[in-house]
């Protein structure tokens, strides 16, 4: 039986501004893995510019995420490099979560407010 053990993000990660710098440094790990491996994985220009519309940026982000962790075995939130699957799975669990924003609340500075505490959906 294969357990599911996920993760939950840090609870700034589904900040805009978060997600946009996040969205950067993910393409610039895939560049460096990209070269280091000499291989193109071809995902870079299907990606969406940084002052792109929001959803457009968590859809890319989440893209590259996955590209991070199923290409080049590496877990962008844990910043950990596994030589396989099941050790990426062991290390890292099986998917992050991302809470997603509330509009109809507003945010604190320090985005730690108990609504954003909650589960929700990836």
């Amino acid at each position: 039986m294969v357990s599911f053990k996920a993760r939950n993000t840090p609870d700034l990660a589904h900040l805009d501004q978060r997600l946009r710098h996040d969205l950067s440094e993910a393409k610039q790990l895939i560049s460096h893995f990209e070269a280091v491996h000499d291989i193109s994985t071809g995902i870079l220009p299907r990606l969406c510019l940084d002052d792109a519309p929001e959803d457009l940026v968590i859809k890319s982000l989440d893209l590259a995420i996955i590209t991070l962790r199923r290409v080049f075995l590496y877990c962008y939130y844990c910043g950990v490099k596994a030589s396989c699957d099941e050790d990426m799975n062991r290390k890292c669990g099986v998917i992050h979560w991302r809470r997603a924003k509330d509009p109809a609340k507003k945010i604190n500075e320090a985005g730690r407010s108990f609504h954003n505490r909650a589960y929700m959906s990836y």
